[in-house]
């Protein structure tokens, strides 16, 4: 994802519109949410337990 998107404010001066032409953004990707990069642990607890499931009846 570019980082051109955090440079984009609804604090600012200018509206949204006209900064994310201004840094060559797509509008939508500046109301898209922050993307978690590492699951927490149960997440990553139930991520094993479907892979163990899974591995055992692959259909």
């Amino acid at each position: 994802m570019s980082t051109r998107r955090w440079w984009v404010s609804d604090k600012e001066p200018l509206t949204v519109a006209k900064q994310c032409v201004l840094a060559s953004v797509n509008r939508s990707t500046v109301y898209l949410p922050s993307i978690v990069l590492f699951p927490d642990a149960e997440e990553l607890l139930l991520l094993e337990l479907i892979d163990k499931e899974y591995t055992r009846h692959p259909f």
